[in-house]
């Protein structure tokens, strides 16, 4: 291949994040909005539920319904179970903290998709990358400052939400190998759906119809952003891609603000750019 060619390939796969990207950003925040008056196991169930809507019709008017056959059994099962974690975590922290607290907390996922990317992807990491993966994790204190007045036992959550969903995001890759993108996303929506499934019904609360509006919203973005993301790692390194995941800062400072009045403070800002710094670091040493 060219470089030219695979250039071209990398900038799709960029272009794929960052769109991915945005509308994960728009499904956290509705996400959170629902998770203001219902339980997070039925938040997460029911957009799931309705993302599934969404993969089927996909799948209808496109590629057919051969596309979801499993060729990598196991490697599935496992890419559920991490998706069901990522979601739960996710959710749960949305619940709890500010929408660009957690966007920013978890951006040590792309550090931890590169460090990982060696043993679990045979992709080479340089050497240089443990130093950027300390800068990074160094980032990350400058937010949850930990030890101060401030800090608050909720802000880990976002951090193993952030290595959840950096195994996910790995494990997709390895996947995409294997597996058409639009399996991987069905098979691990209906896990996570069936995993929240108990949870749900154990504490149901009623939906209006507003609500049942904004969990038909919820799935049609989640199923557009983990679609992108999907297939942002089958056209490009993992390594490449996941940094351009910073982009959902943006997305998250204007729709925390303009939905919930918070804005992200000093702390949060420093260590935000202290944790894209690294992760655009680590990058450039892996290309």
């Amino acid at each position: 291949m060219s470089v030219t060619a695979e250039y071209k390939i990398a900038l799709k796969g960029i272009a794929a994040m960052i769109t991915g990207m945005a509308f994960l950003i728009l499904s956290d925040a509705v996400s959170k909005h629902l998770a203001e008056s219902h339980p997070i196991g039925q938040v997460i169930c029911i957009r799931q539920v309705a993302s599934l809507l969404f993969v089927a019709m996909f799948v209808a008017r496109g590629p057919g319904f051969g596309a979801l056959r499993m060729r990598n059994v196991r490697m599935q099962m496992l890419r559920g179970l991490a998706f069901v974690c990522s979601s739960y975590l996710i959710v749960w922290s949305l619940s709890l903290l500010p929408l660009p607290t957690v966007t920013a907390i978890t951006f040590a996922g792309p550090i931890m998709i590169a460090l990982m990317s060696a043993p679990l992807l045979g992709e080479r990491v340089a050497p240089v990358v443990w130093i950027a993966t300390i800068l990074g994790f160094t980032g990350m204190l400058f937010i949850i400052r930990p030890g101060s007045t401030d800090f608050t036992w909720a802000l880990l959550i976002p951090v193993a939400a952030a290595f959840a969903s950096s195994m996910r995001d790995i494990l997709a890759r390895i996947l995409a190998r294997t597996d058409d993108s639009i399996a991987i996303l069905f098979w691990s929506s209906v896990i996570v759906a069936l995993a929240m499934l108990p949870t749900a019904f154990s504490g149901w609360t009623h939906m209006s119809l507003a609500a049942w509006g904004l969990f038909v919203l919820a799935g049609l973005v989640n199923f557009c952003a983990h679609l992108f993301i999907i297939e942002s790692y089958r056209f490009s390194r993992a390594a490449v891609v996941a940094p351009f995941k910073y982009t959902s800062l943006i997305w998250s400072a204007v729709l925390g603000y303009v939905i919930w009045g918070d804005a992200p403070d000093g702390w949060v800002w420093v260590g935000s750019a202290i944790l894209v710094a690294s992760g655009l670091w680590i990058a450039r040493m892996q290309k």
